[in-house]
């Protein structure tokens, strides 16, 4: 058993409900290159480059992990019903 496939929850489990296609890598490749554009031309020091894209990098892995998780709770709102209460008081 791989650790994408552990009964635990993995963060593989996104990606099989959602594949990653040509079209997205293609919009992370245009969009780290123009953080890089945008560093030469606000003159930023070009030893901070790298840190600067990874740390965009990871904010957007973690936003994408953070809205699936709340994705799945409300997805188990809603295919989960709340249990009725007993609404008379037992004596």
């Amino acid at each position: 058993m791989s650790w994408m496939s552990s009964p635990q929850g993995s963060w593989g489990s996104e990606s099989q409900r959602r594949p990653s296609s040509a079209l997205g890598a293609l919009l992370g490749s245009l969009i780290i290159q123009m953080i890089a554009s945008a560093i030469i031309l606000l003159e930023i020091d070009q030893n901070y480059s790298q840190i600067i894209i990874g740390a965009v990098i990871v904010a957007a892995v973690v936003l994408d992990r953070v809205s699936s998780v709340l994705r799945e709770q409300r997805l188990a709102k809603a295919v989960l019903p709340e249990p009725k209460t007993n609404e008379r008081a037992r004596p």
